[in-house]
């Protein structure tokens, strides 16, 4: 990755955070961008102490609400501006209803409100910055978009988010075969990793609203037990799938879910 320069939206906390971090480790620039702005500044003194030997002038970072297709093209043409091209960009962010997991979520109690925030994140928001990142990234270049196990299974009380992720993964087969060698388009690998429980933020707001609501009572800890590798993972952990599918060792994987999530989706 070195040299390289990515775009990484949702990067001011878990696996956005991480990926940022990583990245910076293997000599990438890293463009960043987040809603919250104190999530932002965290994250760029968080890299900056990660890698000692990285300067603060390999690090751009925006606010940006993906859900607004000017605060995306403006924060990208801004990445091209100061460092000259995008090579790779990574599509993290993503929220989670608040009734996650609740009787409030079921699909036959569905908030129609609550639905279009999570809709307008997680899909509308990913379709934004790969259109933007599909003009402005190189022959060669890659896109990753953070999908969900939720998308492959769907969950009781969940039915925006696990409905959202699916259609990030029909996002990403779509865009992999319109920029395949074959088509006439520019060449850009497109593919998507599927992470299951991960000690993120948002994965702890959820347990500590919800514990012991989410399938029939048992609970995420209880989740965790069905899983063959019985533990949540940590963010790095999901970050290194992303930054694989980034670099070009994976030249010849496009059009893929990657299943980050400890056999979940075997269970």
């Amino acid at each position: 990755m070195n040299g390289k320069v990515i775009a990484i939206t949702g990067a001011g906390s878990g696996i956005g955070l991480a990926l940022a971090r990583l990245l910076a480790t293997r000599g990438a620039k890293v463009s960043i961008c987040d809603v919250s702005a104190g999530g932002l500044e965290n994250a760029k003194a968080s890299i900056l102490e990660s890698v000692p030997e990285i300067s603060s002038i390999d690090i751009l970072t925006a606010m940006c609400d993906v859900r607004d297709s000017a605060q995306v093209r403006a924060w990208l043409e801004q990445t091209v501006t100061v460092f000259g091209r995008l090579d790779g960009a990574a599509n993290v962010a993503g929220v989670i209803s608040k009734y996650h997991g609740m009787e409030e979520g079921l699909l036959a109690n569905q908030d129609e409100s609550e639905w279009d925030f999570v809709m307008g994140v997680n899909m509308t928001g990913v379709m934004h910055c790969m259109r933007e990142e599909l003009q402005l990234l190189g022959s060669g270049g890659s896109i990753v978009n953070a999908s969900s196990i939720a998308s492959m299974k769907g969950f009781r009380g969940n039915a925006a988010y696990s409905a959202s992720k699916a259609g990030v993964n029909s996002l990403t087969r779509t865009a992999a075969k319109e920029h395949g060698t074959n088509t006439g388009l520019k060449h850009v690998r497109v593919n998507a990793v599927a992470p299951g429980l991960i000690e993120t933020p948002m994965l702890a707001s959820v347990a500590s609203k919800h514990q012991g609501e989410r399938s029939g009572g048992g609970g995420l800890d209880a989740e965790v037990t069905r899983v063959p590798i019985a533990r949540k993972a940590d963010p790095a952990e999901v970050a290194k799938v992303m930054a694989f599918l980034l670099s070009d060792d994976a030249s010849f994987i496009t059009g893929d879910v990657v299943m980050v999530d400890g056999g979940w989706n075997c269970v």
